[in-house]
């Protein structure tokens, strides 16, 4: 049976082992990484994941 798990920033639902980030467990799907990695501190999209971090990390 394949682990599934849901992108903690757009709620997509990926396998386990797919491609992207798990950070303190928590999965970031391929898409939203590029996404992240890709965002210049000047948009505003910066700031939405630099609060998704935020509640990944003080949870």
């Amino acid at each position: 049976m394949k682990r599934e798990a849901l992108c903690c920033f757009c709620g997509r639902t990926v396998p386990a082992e797919a491609e992207g980030l798990t950070v303190l467990e928590h999965k970031i799907c391929s898409f939203c990484e590029r996404q992240l990695v890709k965002t210049s501190v000047e948009e505003d999209l910066y700031l939405v994941f630099k609060e998704k971090v935020k509640k990944i990390w003080f949870r």
